[in-house]
């Protein structure tokens, strides 16, 4: 048997050197780069170091990972963190890339992991995070966030008053969007839907009202919209349904209670009572109207600037044209008051009639309808569509009762009782065949 000594030198296996080695130096810390052998072939490289007296060392497959690992380890030495050195290669690599990929955006990588998993939790599965951010950005483009709710009601204020908006309009979003800006002291974007549904349930009016409020939140945000104040498709009104409100049959009076009202009515007061009561005009069209505009068959309203921008013709009907040839006509406007109001609430305290916002208009409208048994003729008549007339005056009093109201006629001449500014004797109400 051979001894080992006995086997020829080219025999025997000879162990391969190294032939690659670097040292690198950093505040008297040393890592080694030095190749690695596997079965007599250069596989890679390994980085040796030492941390309390313990030899370390990582495998990286190039030679510039390797320099890149051995750097990150220097520097990690020279700064006392020998603690994060204890990463696998592996892991060591993908710490390595975050940190690369954090570095521009000076984000700790602790915070970035602590968003990212936070985010993705918000999402649920329903998206990416990248869905998500660029979703965000498409519906965030080119608004100012930081635009408060008082600001953008100061604005849309002066906004309606410029451009021709009625100044009833106006005052209406100014009473309204107040209350809401003071509940809401905060960026108009900040605005939920959820905060706008509790700011109308805590409302404490009618539900007509509620519904007027969010009508005039909703022409809030169309203008925040259009002003870049909120994102283009930011509107929580879409998810505030409008408020059901209980049907109510529309406030009117009696044929008694009309004839109790024309029997205390002031002579210069009569002819907005009449055409209110038997021509249906709504307050503002009675103000606008002069003598001459009406004639012998009708009456033509004209244009209002704000709310009714058309003409329409009225028929003037005989029990009305009986009262407008009492009424005095010093005066080239029908009703010589500014604020007809004001005689309407004396007007009721004489004669003990209570007069509810518009009765008389809709009491016009349901009597006309009784009487011609005509839907579409009182919408004309009125101005109204003829599905507002059907919702809220149709077959609400019989035929009979709308015969009556329009027989109430002036007396004759010869019974009128001659009134001064300080008289407010009675006037005799006479009917068809009296």
């Amino acid at each position: 048997m051979k001894r080992k000594s006995d086997v020829p030198p080219k025999q025997m296996a000879e162990k391969p050197k190294s032939r690659f080695r670097l040292e690198l130096t950093r505040h008297n810390q040393h890592v080694v780069i030095t190749d690695s052998i596997d079965k007599g072939r250069y596989v890679g490289y390994v980085i040796s170091y030492y941390i309390g007296g313990n030899r370390k060392q990582v495998r990286r497959a190039t030679l510039s990972d390797a320099k890149r690992e051995a750097n990150l380890i220097l520097t990690k030495l020279a700064q006392g963190e020998p603690d994060v050195l204890a990463l696998t290669s592996t892991d060591r690599l993908i710490y390595i890339r975050a940190r690369e990929a954090l570095s521009k955006s000076k984000v700790p990588l602790d915070v970035a992991v602590s968003e990212y998993v936070y985010a993705r939790s918000l999402l649920n599965g329903i998206g990416t995070l990248t869905d998500a951010v660029r979703l965000f950005v498409k519906q965030h483009a080119g608004f100012q966030s930081r635009v408060l709710v008082s600001q953008a009601v100061e604005e849309l204020l002066k906004t309606r008053r410029s451009d021709g908006s009625s100044p009833v309009h106006v005052d209406d979003l100014e009473c309204r969007l107040g209350v809401f800006a003071k509940a809401f002291s905060c960026p108009i974007c900040e605005v939920r839907d959820t905060d706008i549904l509790d700011f109308l349930l805590n409302l404490k009016f009618e539900l007509r009202t509620k519904n007027n409020y969010r009508t005039a939140i909703s022409n809030l945000f169309s203008f925040a919209r259009l002003r870049k104040y909120v994102p283009r498709d930011h509107d929580p009104l879409q998810f505030v349904p409008e408020f059901k409100e209980p049907a109510k049959p529309v406030d009117i009076l009696t044929v008694e209670d009309l004839r109790r009202l024309l029997e205390c009515v002031r002579p210069d007061f009569t002819s907005y009572l009449t055409i209110a009561a038997f021509a249906g005009l709504r307050q503002s069209e009675i103000q606008r109207l002069r003598w001459d505009h009406i004639s012998e068959s009708y009456i033509r309203v004209p244009p209002g600037q704000y709310r009714v921008k058309s003409t329409r013709l009225v028929p003037l009907l005989p029990n009305l044209k009986s009262w407008l040839a009492t009424c005095p006509k010093e005066c080239e406007m029908v009703v010589p008051f500014k604020n007809p109001t004001n005689q309407l609430a004396a007007l009721s305290e004489n004669s003990g009639v209570v007069l509810k916002h518009n009765c008389l208009r809709h009491s016009f409208g349901t009597y006309r309808v009784a009487a011609t048994q005509n839907v579409a003729q009182t919408s004309l008549e009125m101005g109204n569509s003829p599905a507002m007339i059907r919702k809220h005056y149709l077959e609400v009093v019989p035929k009979e009762a709308g015969d009556a109201w329009f027989s109430l006629v002036a007396p004759a001449p010869e019974k009128l009782i001659q009134f001064t500014a300080l008289a407010s004797a009675p006037l005799a109400v006479a009917s068809h065949g009296t």
